[in-house]
């Protein structure tokens, strides 16, 4: 299983943060949701968007309230729920992650959810990779609609707040990284949270830092994700974006499969 680790705040997401709370604090207290409705998390993959959301919708359930958590890349989808014309979601919160890979077929009913659910003082939060106006599947309409709330972007993290992330999730993983290892390795990781994360238990056992570019020369050795299913889509003849997208025909899901197998 996995390990949660915490989150970290530092000046690249603290914004996104606040921005949450203050969401959380409106619906907390009952009051209808105004300047920042909807609310716009954007940033590279990596930066902390999902978590935030999520953390969202655990916290509102805390709370007492409840939050629709939907994926833009499975709108449309047979078995997505789609409001039909007119209907409200049935929550107090509508939180719709990954905008960047809406289906084009399926943003007029989207739009139309929203609407109605801003209209009804219902809290939409949506994230994106980069601000609706910047999103080429979002027609005007849609992201002129998004946009018109609170639009806050993350970014990749610089080298303070990567040493400050690899030190917070070393001590939660209860594993020793030397310090110079820690310095070296911030200086030297990208800034994707998730990257990062993950790279703690391969330095974990690394003394030096010629240890510690070993461990992670051997891990850089494996192909991505991105990578599996660029390939596996080549072989199958599935663009990328039909791979990650909602269809259910047979060849993609067959890719599909094989892509996920192998990652």
């Amino acid at each position: 299983m996995r390990v949660q680790s915490p989150w970290v705040t530092v000046p690249e997401n603290e914004a996104a943060r606040q921005a949450v709370k203050r969401v959380r604090r409106c619906l907390r207290a009952g009051k209808r949701p105004r300047s920042a409705n909807p609310l716009v998390l954007h940033g590279p993959s990596g930066t902390g968007k999902s978590r935030l959301v999520k953390q969202l919708a655990q916290g509102l359930a805390r709370d007492g309230r409840n939050a629709l958590l939907l994926s833009a890349r499975e709108w449309g989808a047979e078995d997505a729920l789609v409001s039909p014309p007119g209907d409200v979601p049935d929550a107090d919160a509508l939180l719709i992650e990954d905008l960047q890979w809406l289906p084009p077929r399926s943003a007029l009913a989207l739009e139309g959810v929203i609407d109605r659910a801003i209209a009804h003082h219902r809290q939409v939060v949506a994230t994106a990779t980069a601000g609706p106006a910047l999103l080429k599947r979002l027609p005007g309409r849609l992201a002129s609609r998004l946009a018109s709330g609170l639009v806050v972007g993350l970014a990749p993290l610089g080298a303070a707040s990567r040493r400050k992330l690899l030190l917070a999730t070393a001590r939660h993983r209860g594993v020793e990284v030397p310090p110079e290892v820690l310095d070296w390795a911030a200086r030297h990781l990208d800034g994707s949270a998730r990257r990062l994360e993950a790279a703690v238990m391969r330095l974990a056992g690394a003394a030096t830092i010629d240890e510690a570019q070993a461990a992670l020369a051997e891990e850089a050795s494996r192909p991505s994700i991105d990578e599996v299913a660029r390939k596996v889509g080549q072989y199958y003849g599935v663009k990328l974006a039909g791979l990650c997208g909602p269809s259910r025909s047979r060849g993609v899901l067959l890719a599909r499969q094989v892509a996920m197998f192998l990652a």
